[in-house]
C-alpha cells in the first residue's frame, strides 16, 4: 500500500514598507499603525480580526489579516493567529478588531477570545 503523506504548506510573505521599524508604546500606535490597514468602505459594516507581529523591540513586523466577518461577528481561529506568529519569529502579539456598530465596549465574545 502505498500512502503519500505529503501536508501542505503554508506561506507568509514580507514586503516592507517602511525603512524605519514603528514601535508600539501604547493602544494610540496600534491604532494608528492598523487604521490604514481596514478599507475605509468596509469598515463600517464588517468586522476583521487583525494581529499585530512585533519583535523583542515592541516594533511591526507586519500585520496578518486573520478573518473578515459579517456586520456583528468574525472568527479569530488560535491556530491560524498562531501560525502567523511562528512565520513571523514574533516575539509578541497585538491582537485587534472592529466594532462596525461603533460601540466601544468588549461584548461577551470579545471577553471569551480574550481569555
Amino acid at each position: 500500500m502505498n500512502i503519500d503523506y505529503t501536508v501542505g504548506e503554508v506561506e507568509l510573505s514580507n514586503k516592507p514598507k517602511f525603512k524605519n521599524l514603528h514601535k508600539v508604546a501604547s493602544s494610540e500606535d496600534d491604532y494608528k499603525y492598523l487604521l490604514p490597514t481596514y478599507k475605509e468602505d468596509t469598515i463600517c459594516y464588517k468586522e476583521y480580526f487583525k494581529v499585530l507581529s512585533l519583535n523583542q523591540s515592541n516594533q511591526v513586523l507586519g500585520y496578518t489579516l486573520i478573518s473578515e466577518g459579517g456586520i456583528t461577528e468574525t472568527c479569530a481561529d488560535v491556530r491560524v493567529i498562531l501560525q502567523a506568529a511562528l512565520l513571523t519569529n514574533s516575539v509578541a502579539l497585538i491582537l485587534a478588531h472592529n466594532h462596525p456598530s461603533g460601540n466601544m465596549n468588549p461584548s461577551r465574545q470579545d471577553m471569551e477570545i480574550t481569555k
